[in-house]
Formats: structure tokens, C-alpha cells, sequence
């Protein structure tokens, strides 16, 4: 078979005859998916990557941080190697990168093949519909430079009045999401060179969360490679689309019963709804006053009230319960 081969990996391409067209390859937006070493959760992500009729995966796999973690991780490269339904480009790393230097290789190494991309961790499983959606909305806004990237995630609380197709935000979220060669490749610096950049440039990304300066200031020591692409959409000017309702669900906190706050629709029924695309994509507009609710729910509570809190909670534990 032929191999695809990068430092710190090695790349088998498995070819499903049937689904091989060169000639219209480059129509389809690959999915750069990444795993290390939950195979049960990837099942479930695949799985729904197989109903969205995605043909083309690339996958890579990282290398385990210690011996303990080799089994695992040779179970996720054996669900991977199981792929008969699309073609799949898998890249195993032979050392440990982590998450934060893996997605950052990875995504560079598909897109110097593809113009755009979507990206899904072993963790966020996409809802019927979801790629053909992302896929579309890429299409839609391709000519746009000001569009960056597809967030497949949202939250009912993040959502304007009366949005119908989707809004648009200076910040992006990357709980599944799809970007364009163009803008990744303007994403240079470390995360904390960004943030003063966007400081000295008075830009006010805190007003979109207060989580962006602690993600800065500890992207180096714990790999962290969301925050530089949030901070380099502001530095261009860039917004990121979002859908009126999530695309994704992420299941790597195990709680797929909680509640989404919109329409009492619990995460595992969110899961099984199929997702419409738009009859008319929106303007791109960011709504005024949006970064209030980004700010409210990105940003962490307080200290002191967490503290206090905490507190109560013991106090009342510790109150003697009549009655039971």
C-alpha cells in the first residue's frame, strides 16, 4: 500500500476501491481526526463519522507517554486499521506529542494536500448531517477572508434572538470545527506572544472570556494549542460561523445525559437529531453585544465566591439531618 510518512509517524493510506475517484478528490473536505488512547470513545465517533457518509479521514494517532499506556493505544490503532467504509490515511506517531503539538502538526499536514479541513477529536462525535453542513458552510463563505473557521459547536446561551441558519463570532471554539489553508497558515507564534500582540494592539479579547489569559499563559507548559488560533482570529480580523444548535457533543466528559438548556433535548437525544442545513446563509455580521455571553460563559467564577461557596456546602454538610 502506499505510505505517508512525516517525522515522529508513520502513515498507512487504506484505499477502499469502490470509493477511490482522483479525479473529484480534491471536492471532498477531509476529516483530520485525533486519537490517543480511548478507544471506546473513538467507536462512537467513527461510528458517527460512518453515518455523516465522510469518505476521506485523516488519523492520527499518538504515541503513548509511558508504558502504561501502550495497550490502549494499540487498541485505538486497531479501530482505526478496522475502517472498511472510507478511506482512511492513519499516521502513528512513534513518540508521545501530545494533544496540543499533535493537532497542530496534523492539521498542517492535510492541509498541504486540501485547501480546508475539518477537524474532530476521538471524543466529539458529530450528529447526523453535521459534515455535510460543515462542509457547505465552508463552501459558502471560501471567498470570504474575514471567515476563518466552522465552529460545529455551540451553546443555547451563545445563541442571538431569533437566529435561524447561524451567527457569527470573533471567537472560535474547537469542540469540532473546520478551517481553510489560507487562515491556518496565518497562524504563527506561540499563544503568548499572540496575547501581547493582541494587547499592545488594544483588541479586548478578554471581553470575549477571561479563560484567554490563563490558556496564554499556560499554553507552553501544558500544550495548549486552542487559545494561538483563537488569538490569531483577532489579530486578522477574523470571525468564526456557527449553527444555531450544535453540530457536536462531547463525550469525554461522560455525561451525555445533561441537559443542553435550550429545549430540556438531553446530549444523547441531541445526538440521534439530524441537522438541517440552512436555506439561506447568514450575512457575515456580528451580532452587537455577543461577546457578553461568550464573556459570561467562558469566563471562570471568582475566586473568592467559589471559595465561598465551597464553604456553604460544608457548613450544610455537616448540618444534622432531621427526618431521614
Amino acid at each position: 500500500m502506499p505510505a505517508f510518512v512525516e517525522p515522529g509517524a508513520r502513515g498507512i493510506l487504506s484505499l477502499n476501491p469502490q470509493l477511490v475517484k482522483s479525479e473529484r478528490m480534491q471536492q471532498i473536505v477531509p476529516v483530520a481526526l485525533f486519537a490517543y488512547s480511548r478507544p471506546q470513545h473513538l467507536l462512537k465517533t467513527l461510528d458517527a463519522l460512518k453515518r455523516s457518509e465522510v469518505r476521506l479521514i485523516h488519523a492520527f494517532s499518538d504515541g503513548p507517554k509511558d508504558p502504561s499506556k501502550q495497550e490502549a493505544v494499540d487498541r485505538v490503532r486497531r479501530v482505526l486499521h478496522s475502517v472498511d467504509w472510507c478511506d482512511i490515511h492513519i499516521h502513528e506517531r512513534d513518540r508521545n506529542l501530545g494533544l496540543g503539538a499533535s493537532i497542530c502538526t496534523g492539521v498542517s499536514t492535510v492541509l498541504e494536500h486540501h485547501d480546508r479541513v475539518m477537524v474532530v477529536e476521538d471524543d466529539i462525535v458529530i450528529r447526523p448531517g453535521a459534515y455535510r453542513f460543515t462542509a457547505d458552510a465552508l463552501e459558502r463563505y471560501a471567498g470570504d477572508p474575514r471567515v476563518m473557521t466552522v465552529s460545529m459547536w455551540s451553546h443555547p446561551s451563545l445563541v442571538p434572538p431569533d437566529c435561524s441558519g447561524g451567527f457569527f463570532s470573533k471567537r472560535f471554539v474547537c469542540w469540532g470545527w473546520g478551517t481553510y489553508r489560507n487562515a491556518w497558515l496565518k497562524h504563527v507564534g506561540t499563544p503568548l506572544e499572540l496575547f501581547r500582540q493582541c494587547t499592545e494592539k488594544g483588541l479586548r479579547v478578554l471581553d470575549w472570556g477571561t479563560d484567554i489569559r490563563w490558556q496564554a499563559e499556560h499554553a507552553a507548559e501544558r500544550n495548549l494549542w486552542y487559545v494561538g488560533y483563537l488569538l490569531t482570529h483577532f489579530l486578522y480580523g477574523g470571525v468564526s460561523f456557527f449553527p444555531a444548535q450544535s453540530l457536536t457533543v462531547n463525550i469525554g466528559f461522560d455525561g451525555s445525559g445533561e441537559n443542553n438548556g435550550a429545549t430540556g433535548t438531553s446530549m444523547a437525544d441531541l445526538l440521534h437529531l439530524p441537522v438541517s442545513v440552512p436555506g439561506k446563509w447568514p450575512d457575515v455580521v456580528v451580532p452587537p453585544d455577543i461577546e457578553k455571553s461568550f464573556h459570561a460563559y467562558f469566563s471562570p467564577r471568582k475566586p473568592l465566591l467559589r471559595a465561598l461557596k465551597k464553604a456553604v456546602r460544608k457548613v450544610l454538610q455537616r448540618r444534622p439531618r432531621f427526618g431521614r
